[in-house]
């Protein structure tokens, strides 16, 4: 028997043997109802009150921006492990690849070195890079949209997210989570396992010190051939009242993954770029792996953090934030370089060793300041951040194997003259000799060091009892520097570039239900100086984005029904794209980038956060999403074209009903929905006009919930309840187009333990 199934057996003895008991436990003079709706989902899915992103705790409906909120309610009803799975259900973001920073916001797509796309606790730095974070170390999901870089700096101008993580609580509370993943489709082999701890409360008597402490361990085979993680988490916390006006809160987080070295399926029908017409019939079946058994990318993170604050009185509220991330990962494993130029069914391939080191140091501190000038009354912040970052990016070994489509190489790197290439359709490593056996090759050690420094300031002025006026001011300096190859005498490259940005914003509270708003935003990203670029191009300015959006926020039957609306332009400016390859002395044959011109976006989205009763809670959303090119150089993207992983539309809902009295009394079921309409996952260019459209598609999930008295529930989900095939993203790697499927039917079983 597996160890997923022993688990969802243990599961289900356990809730048939020990749930009578239980419910038995109900407190003297206290109803069965009352305890059942101790553990029932009775908030909603969205918080509407005093919000992080911002950094002055004011409620959302005093931001001139799109900002939501996700509950921990929100992550409890549609139960996924990782933040990156709830995405389809928030409105106006897209999953855009298999690494934590991969987004899609508005139309922009972000890459893995976009490191403020996805804060932590409003600083910069994942503890692992190919995982998103966990959820059972997150206490709610921030999600800014707009062109948004005031108040944190470096940016993409579609927005980012902001993870909240948990902290010490003063109330006791011990959850243990067991979890068993079950394949319910025949083209999936997804087994899975893992067990999760939650436990805080005060240290002592005093109260004055309280603990928390977050961990899982993880164990799935996903459904791509020969695909599998194993991963460790634990986030320690402790929070010190230092004195009646000062709190101190120190975290810590150990985060490692042992995975195959996965290579996503790539587009047939084996052309580079693809060829007009291709369509995603001509993909490999959706488990095909390019990756040998015994394949590994191994990562190791850990994180310190933290959080200082102190109330000086009269509403002065002084804040400090530091966080240290230090990340490793090591890849040994074969790359697909291209479709072979001899025979186009076969794949070229490349040895390769990596060893990648990351180490982040941010700090931000700021004032709080409330005042009043007449009859203006004034919500001021200040603060200052600094960040360091540091990328060694060491290959070992990285050898282009022999092929019939290519030169011979020497034999220091290769074994002899003997050609090796794998089928893009049932690829069969087993006449391959392990990495192992091929020599180093072309070694590099790329060296990185990003610093930067802001001053910012933001002021929300009461006006009059109905209009507010939000302005706001950011001075950025950034000094970028790239050692290309430290085993080779070349000089470093290095850039410093000083920016500052503007944002104001204008809201209109005719009573306490409506809040329209109108506001001009801006956004930078300094491009990674270790991008390649051309002869011709050899720095990049930054990519710079400016925004205006009108919208209006609405809460109604006190609290029950929120409902939020918004109409943005986004347009961005020095682009990079792809370089298709020509006659560049640095780039013949593709791989290097070039800054192509503008890109706008522009649409619409509205969402509804819901309980109508006590019973019904849902959250549905719709985005409308026109991104293009509107500027271009003669080799790059045509103008006009789509972005790509944009879809013009998206719309999804989850809807959560529970029983609070009656026979089915603890029960509950959840319906989720999804809609995605068609997309390009590659923008047609000059040299290559055509493009590759990934078809719409719509995913349901189905779940069930039963609570056993205030201590004990369990939840069934069925994740793609009718099995669709589906493509979630593409995106260029190594010139070719490659395409990640979404998960197939899946079965998953949660069993929760509170004491």
């Amino acid at each position: 028997m597996s160890r997923t199934k022993i688990l969802i057996a243990i599961a289900v003895a356990a809730a048939l043997v020990h749930g009578g008991a239980l419910q038995a436990q109900t407190p003297p003079g206290k109803a069965a109802a009352d305890t059942v709706e101790e553990v029932v989902i009775t908030a909603a899915f969205k918080e509407q009150g005093a919000n992080d992103s911002m950094k002055m705790g004011i409620p959302v409906r005093d931001t001139p921006l799109s900002i939501e909120s996700y509950t921990g309610s929100f992550m409890k009803s549609i139960e996924t492990l990782e933040v990156a799975d709830l995405y389809r259900y928030m409105t106006g973001l897209q999953k855009g690849g298999i690494t934590g920073y991969d987004l899609t916001i508005r139309g922009f797509s972000t890459i893995d070195s976009d490191r403020n796309t996805f804060l932590t606790d409003g600083l910069p730095g994942l503890s692992v890079r190919f995982g998103s974070p966990p959820t059972i170390g997150t206490e709610h999901i921030e999600l800014v949209k707009g062109a948004a870089s005031l108040l944190y700096g470096q940016a993409q101008p579609g927005g980012f997210v902001n993870v909240i993580t948990k902290k010490p609580q003063a109330t006791p509370f011990n959850e243990l989570e067991v979890r068993g993943t079950e394949n319910a489709s025949d083209l999936s082999r997804v087994h899975g396992a893992d067990v999760s701890l939650d436990s805080t409360g005060p240290l002592g008597s005093s109260g004055r010190v309280l603990y928390r402490v977050v961990g899982q361990l993880s164990d799935d085979d996903r459904f791509h051939e020969f695909s599998y993680e194993r991963g460790q988490y634990l986030a320690p916390s402790l929070t010190v009242k230092l004195g009646e006006a000062t709190t101190a809160t120190a975290q810590f987080e150990y985060r490692s993954s042992r995975a195959d070295y996965e290579n996503v399926a790539l587009l047939a029908p084996w052309t580079k770029p693809p060829a007009p017409g291709a369509t995603v019939a001509q993909l490999p079946p959706i488990q095909t792996s390019y990756a040998p058994r015994g394949s590994t990318r191994d990562e190791r993170g850990t994180s310190a953090s933290l959080f200082l604050k102190h109330a000086f009185g009269g509403g002065v509220v002084w804040n400090g934030s530091v966080r240290s991330v230090d990340h490793h990962d090591y890849a040994y494993a074969f790359d697909v370089t291209r479709f072979d130029t001899k025979v186009p069914t076969l794949l070229d391939l490349r040895a390769r060793g990596q060893s990648n080191q990351r180490t982040y140091n941010f700090a931000d501190t700021n004032l709080v300041l409330p005042f009043n000038t007449g009859g203006v009354s004034h919500r001021m912040i200040v603060g200052l951040n600094y960040g360091k970052e540091i990328d060694d990016f060491r290959r070992t070994k990285f050898c282009a194997i022999n092929s019939p489509g290519q030169p011979k190489a020497n034999a220091s790197c290769n074994i002899g003259t003997n050609q090796y290439t794998i089928a893009v359709i049932n690829p069969d490593f087993s006449a391959i000799p392990p990495v192992s056996a091929f020599g180093p090759g072309s070694l590099a050690n790329n060296y990185i060091v990003s610093e930067t420094q802001g001053a910012y300031l933001s002021d929300l002025a009461t006006l009059t009892k109905s209009w507010k006026l939000m302005a706001g001011l950011r001075y950025s300096r950034d000094k970028l520097t790239a050692y290309n190859n430290r085993y080779v005498s070349a000089p470093p490259s290095a850039q410093t570039l000083s920016t500052v940005m503007p944002q104001v914003g204008l809201i209109f509270q005719p009573s306490k239900q409506w809040s329209y708003y109108a506001s001009y935003s801006t956004s930078y990203t300094p491009v990674d100086p270790s991008t390649q670029g051309l002869s011709t191009s050899p720095t990049f300015e930054p990519t710079k984005g400016v925004g205006g959006e009108v919208g209006a926020k609405a809460n109604f039957l006190n609290g029950r029904i929120d409902l939020t609306a918004a109409l943005f332009t986004i347009n961005q400016k020095n682009v990079l794209a792809p370089y298709p390859g020509g006659t560049d002395a640095l780039c013949p044959s593709g791989g290097c980038s070039i800054q192509v011109g503008a890109a706008r976006s522009k649409g619409a989205e509205l969402e509804l956060d819901a309980k109508p009763i006590d019973q019904w809670t849902l959250i549905a959303g719709y985005a409308y999403t026109d991104a293009r090119v509107t500027e271009s150089t003669s080799t790059g993207p045509l103008v006009g074209n789509l972005l790509p992983n944009s879809p013009f539309n998206a719309a999804h809902l989850w809807s959560r009903y529970d029983f609070l009295d009656g026979t089915l009394q603890g029960y509950g079921a959840g319906l989720g929905y999804s809609y995605v309409s068609s997309r390009v996952a590659m923008t047609g260019t000059a040299t290559q006009p055509s493009e590759f459209n990934l078809p719409a598609y719509q995913v349901f999930d189905l779940a069930f919930y039963k609570n056993f008295g205030a201590h004990f529930d369990l939840t069934l989900k069925v994740n793609n309840l009718f099995d669709n095939r589906y493509y979630q993203d593409g995106k260029i790697v190594s010139g070719m187009v490659s395409v990640d499927a979404g998960l197939p039917r899946t079965a998953e079983l949660y069993l929760r333990a509170r004491l």
